[in-house]
């Protein structure tokens, strides 16, 4: 029931992506997202959402490693649409776009 999304609306954010080193974050719905749905997290740096995307948008964040992305200097700024959800949060959001920034790549523990 957590997750009946408000279909009436639309909410989208832009920001650079934040990449964590070792996931230590964990509740029932990161439980649920995570290992039965097999979704995975995303963060901004703009905001303080934890937006969950599905394995196939997650994969085009991951198409050039963190570490690379270090050595060219660059970072990943990413549109993602998603939709409220009646009890609040945000439900599967979608990655609309992504482009490489000039800017310190963000990883954290």
């Amino acid at each position: 029931m957590y997750r009946t999304p408000n279909f009436k609306k639309i909410k989208c954010f832009e920001g650079e992506v934040v990449f964590k080193a070792i996931e230590l974050h964990f509740d029932l719905r990161d439980f649920f997202e995570k290992n039965l749905l097999g979704n995975h997290s995303v963060m901004l740096a703009s905001e303080d959402i934890r937006f969950y995307i599905s394995k196939k948008d997650w994969l085009k964040l991951w198409e050039i490693k963190p570490q690379q992305l270090i050595k060219m200097d660059c970072g990943l700024n990413v549109k993602i649409s998603t939709r409220p959800l009646f009890f609040g949060g945000y439900g599967v959001s979608v990655i609309d776009e992504i482009k490489k920034i000039e800017t310190k790549i963000k990883i954290i523990k």
